[in-house]
């Protein structure tokens, strides 16, 4: 009935494994009747990892627990690794998870496969911890920004735009031949193609609030980095997007005004400035939009 697809890079996703299976073997053993039986496979998609540390724990933890691992042998982008599990999937619902989720419940596959009538693609609800760890106060604080964009209200009333990939429940005959984009090499809006591709597609999506929990918090620097990654994916697929999203608004909105140069020229300035702030104990939400903007400039101006 279901594959669950995990793409995996240098990432050691034993605990989420262990719990999935855990959930799949209970759940199966309990269905039954009206509902009909269930089945499922675990599929881990490992994007050439370079951890060899991570990727050893990944792959005793597959075979202890009778998950398949996939392994490509030289990372090509998050889009290239789901486009690879959904190949080698078998069953006719595909459930997506990031493989730093972590189900909050010991119901959580059981609440998430209640949801698959409600519409082709069903996106569960992101929830971060608490508390922000010592180091990873940036992300820390831009997942706590986000918040009120979570609820399944929010994300309904804009479906397409809300999607991510973190945990995608998918009737694999509705998507037909639809794959995510594989121009997405680096970090970033492979969601967001995608969104697109299902709105064009007149494929359905609905948002629910069933949790699923958010345990890869990344370090400042680290956080950083993907977003530097994440600027440079947006000026490959900026012409492809029905939507820009805010840098490259801002920055359409200056180059009409003939005012482009200043962002990128204020990366230039002031970037080791904005980076040190980034970095630090106490960084600046509107800062890291600033730096988002004129690093975009100066990737577009260079």
């Amino acid at each position: 009935m279901l594959s669950i697809l995990i793409p995996n890079y240098n990432y050691d996703c034993s605990e989420l494994l262990y719990a999935l299976s855990a959930q799949c073997i209970d759940f199966k053993q309990a269905a039954g009747g009206a509902d009909g039986p269930f089945d499922y496979e675990i599929i881990v998609g490992d994007d050439g990892s370079t951890d060899a540390k991570a990727l050893s724990a990944v792959r005793d933890t597959a075979a202890f627990v009778g998950a398949r691992l996939l392994e490509l042998p030289v990372n090509g982008g998050r889009a290239r690794m789901c486009n690879a599990l959904i190949e080698a999937a078998r069953m006719p619902y595909l459930l997506i998870l990031d493989s730093d989720m972590l189900p909050r419940t010991s119901d959580f596959l059981k609440k998430i496969w209640a949801e698959r009538n409600r519409a082709d693609v069903v996106c569960a609800r992101l929830v971060n911890p608490l508390e922000i760890p010592v180091g990873c106060e940036l992300r820390g604080r831009y997942e706590q920004a986000a918040e009120p964009k979570r609820t399944a209200e929010y994300r309904n009333a804009r479906p397409f735009s809300s999607i991510a990939t973190y945990c995608l429940l998918m009737r694999r005959v509705a998507l037909g031949d639809l794959r995510f984009d594989e121009c997405c090499t680096e970090y970033g809006y492979e969601d967001v193609l995608f969104g697109q591709e299902l709105r064009r597609h007149y494929i359905s999506i609905y948002h629910t609030d069933v949790p699923i929990h958010h345990t890869g918090i990344d370090s400042n620097e680290s956080f950083l980095k993907k977003t530097e990654a994440a600027m440079r994916t947006l000026t490959n697929i900026a012409p492809k997007l029905d939507e820009l999203p805010g840098a490259a608004l801002y920055y359409n909105e200056l180059k009409k005004k003939g005012m482009d140069w200043l962002p990128s020229v204020a990366y230039r300035l002031f970037g080791g400035m904005m980076r040190r702030n980034l970095l630090g104990s106490r960084p600046s939400l509107k800062i890291f939009q600033l730096y988002k903007l004129c690093y975009f400039a100066y990737l577009m101006r260079r």
